[in-house]
């Protein structure tokens, strides 16, 4: 099968997947208490990533990934135009399967953030999160096989884009895209790509911070799952 059939088929069950979050369709109330868990997992990594972040030659590209990357696209204005939005992509990003693994880190974050602010809310019925009682979230819900593939796409996605800066004509090709992008509903994921660009442009070798910080979070992941 043509890999960009491929790509096209995964980008449609990952906006699928997207569009059964309870973030799209959610209560208040949930969207507080996930609010609350983004929130804590935000502060927990600038504080793990402090020195990089203080780092001035890697402050931006560092800050973006924590800000930005982890916290989710609104992919809202996707769903009811799949097929549009697939087109878009495939003219303008030159590179479908950037954009899928983007959609898929981005469904799959969702469901992470959901799972575990449904765990610490409903049933274990907390009213503040804690370091403890968010390693014991961890623990009971066991999804470290998900978390790992987080990882793996935050890496892949990070190699993708350094890979286009290295080409001038997709950079060319990729501004014209900014006002078709917000016509398509994909104005966010575009913001995304653009600021991951201005983020790598400074630096020479982009891939070995990334790969530096997702190598720290694997170590933090590890500790959580041995109850340290």
């Amino acid at each position: 099968m043509n890999q960009k059939v491929n790509y096209r088929r995964e980008i449609i069950s990952n906006i699928e997947r997207y569009a059964k979050l309870k973030r799209v369709k959610g209560t208040s109330s949930f969207l507080r208490q996930l609010g609350q868990v983004q929130k804590w997992q935000n502060e927990r990594m600038n504080l793990s990533h402090q020195a990089q972040l203080e780092n001035k030659d890697t402050k931006v590209l560092i800050s973006y990934f924590l800000d930005e990357i982890y916290t989710g696209v609104d992919l809202s204005d996707v769903i009811s135009k799949l097929e549009k939005t697939i087109t878009f992509a495939d003219k303008f990003f030159s590179n479908l399967e950037l954009v899928s693994i983007a959609i898929e880190f981005n469904a799959l974050t969702g469901e992470l953030d959901e799972r575990i602010t449904t765990h610490l809310f409903q049933e274990m019925n907390i009213n503040r999160i804690s370091k403890k009682s968010y390693n014991q979230a961890l623990l009971e819900i066991n999804d470290q096989e998900d978390r790992v593939r987080q990882l793996e796409l935050i890496r892949q996605f990070a190699s993708g884009l350094d890979a286009l800066l290295l080409d001038p004509s997709n950079q060319r090709k990729f501004k014209m895209a900014k006002y078709p992008a917000k016509l398509a509903g994909l104005g966010s994921l575009y913001q995304l790509f653009e600021d991951g660009f201005k983020a790598m442009l400074s630096l020479n070798n982009p891939e070995r911070i990334i790969k530096e910080l997702l190598s720290q979070e694997k170590i933090i992941l590890d500790r959580y799952y041995l109850g340290a």
